[in-house]
């Protein structure tokens, strides 16, 4: 919308509650993402990998925001707070699949999101998988496409930035986590 060329088009299939192949196509750049699970990831048909980067001070995290943010207008806020204090910055595409895949050949080094639909990250979270990253919940577990909240990273810092973001978990209600 607004012009912005921050947009992708993203196809996964499922196999179960797990992603095993996905496609994002960015039609701006055209720039063409894939991964099948076990073979890793690819931009363009050339491998690519998360970044290395830590600690969590050290790093580019993006976000993004729900529809239905005037209702966890306080838990937002307090999401970019915490990021702001402990990142070296914070920034918002308004695209998950975009996120997720500048994380995965590694240009940002974490992304984290709320209300994401599965259509939003089922293709996104096969590639980050792919690319060495870390996708989970803001429990710690394995994120599963339509979970609440979504957090992934290059790995080397998830544990760091699920502590971090932890203050979270008290400010959404109980039957969304």
């Amino acid at each position: 919308t607004h012009g912005s060329p921050q947009y992708a088009v993203s196809a996964g299939i499922m196999k179960g509650d797990e992603c095993v192949a996905g496609a994002i196509l960015h039609p701006v750049s055209g720039d063409l993402y894939t991964a099948i699970q076990g073979n890793g990831a690819f931009k363009n048909g050339k491998p690519i990998r998360v970044s290395t980067r830590n600690p969590l001070s050290n790093c580019l995290v993006v976000t993004g925001f729900p529809y239905s943010r005037q209702e966890f207008l306080e838990t937002l806020l307090t999401g970019i707070k915490l990021t702001l204090q402990n990142a070296r910055g914070l920034r918002r595409t308004g695209s998950c699949c975009v996120d997720m895949t500048y994380l995965a050949e590694g240009i940002f080094d974490a992304h984290y999101e709320f209300f994401l639909k599965p259509w939003d990250t089922a293709a996104a979270t096969c590639i980050v998988r792919e690319a060495g990253g870390s996708v989970t919940n803001l429990a710690g577990k394995k994120y599963v496409p339509g979970m609440t909240l979504m957090l992934a990273s290059n790995g080397k810092i998830q544990k760091e930035l699920l502590e971090v973001l932890k203050p979270l978990q008290t400010l959404m209600p109980e039957h969304y986590l």
